[in-house]
C-alpha cells in the first residue's frame, strides 16, 4: 500500500487505524474491513480514488463533499456562530464570513434568520441568502459582540 499519496498524507489520529486495517486484511473481519474502507473514503478520498480507479460521487465520501461545499461556497456568506434572539421571537442570530471562513481577520456580517429556517442547515453549514436575511445591526445576544464592534 505505499505510494506516493501515504508520503504526502497528513494523519488523522482517529482514522489512521484504516491504513492498517486495509494492508493487513487477514487480521480484521469483513466489518472492520467495511468500516476501514469508509473511514479510508471519508479521511482521504483521493487516495481512495487513485487506488480503486474511479471517482467518488456526491454522498460517497464526507471529506469530499465539505470540499465542493467549500469550492462553491466561497464567495458566500456562510455562518459560523449562531445563538437564538432573546430581541426577536422565532429568530436566530448569526455571524458569518465568506466562506466560512474562521479567522480573526475574517470580515464578519451579522444576520437574522428565522430560527425554524436555520434549523434545516445542511451538515457544512448555513448559507445566507442575501436577498432574504438582512444585514442585522441591532442589539446582540452574542457575548463580547459590542466589544468586537467598538473596541471598548
Amino acid at each position: 500500500m505505499e505510494s506516493q499519496w501515504l508520503d504526502q498524507s497528513s494523519y488523522k489520529e482517529d482514522a489512521e487505524w484504516a491504513i492498517v486495517a486495509l494492508s493487513f486484511p487477514e487480521l480484521f473481519t469483513s466489518y472492520e474491513r467495511k468500516g476501514a474502507d469508509e473511514t479510508f473514503r471519508n479521511s482521504w478520498p483521493t487516495a481512495w480514488e487513485e487506488i480503486h480507479g474511479r471517482e467518488l460521487g456526491s454522498g460517497q465520501s464526507w471529506t469530499k463533499d465539505r470540499q465542493a461545499f467549500e469550492r462553491r461556497h466561497a464567495g458566500d456568506w456562510v455562518v459560523v456562530s449562531a445563538i437564538y434572539s432573546s430581541h426577536y421571537a422565532d429568530m436566530t442570530e448569526v455571524v458569518a464570513t465568506r466562506g466560512g471562513m474562521r479567522d480573526q481577520r475574517a470580515d464578519e456580517r451579522r444576520f437574522l434568520v428565522p430560527s425554524a429556517e436555520y434549523a434545516t442547515r445542511g451538515p457544512f453549514g448555513f448559507v445566507i441568502d442575501e436577498q432574504r436575511h438582512a444585514v442585522y445591526d441591532g442589539p446582540s445576544d452574542f457575548i463580547g459582540w459590542q466589544w468586537r464592534r467598538t473596541g471598548t
